[in-house]
């Protein structure tokens, strides 16, 4: 697991707002998760960007590169993050 900052606030990818970028620094939860995060290339030391939160329990839709992804809510929760 890689090393984590203690001066960096952490959150998970579900609680940022649109337009905030952030460094990927972990995933939580079991293999299925990993792997459909990984085949997406979510990775730590990824930076990403949140595009929209969508309402009524929708995606999250974030930008990688220049490639817009959405992922549903739960499979955000299982993604830490720390603001950059």
């Amino acid at each position: 697991m890689p090393e984590r900052n203690n001066f960096k606030k952490e959150l998970t990818l579900n609680q940022i707002e649109p337009g905030q970028k952030v460094k990927i620094v972990g995933i939580t939860g079991g293999w299925g998760g990993h792997g459909r995060l990984a085949g997406l290339g979510f990775r730590p030391g990824l930076i990403v960007e949140m595009v929209a939160v969508h309402p009524f329990r929708g995606p999250v839709v974030v930008r990688v590169d220049n490639t817009q992804i959405a992922i549903g809510r739960g499979l955000a929760r299982k993604v830490i993050v720390e603001e950059m």
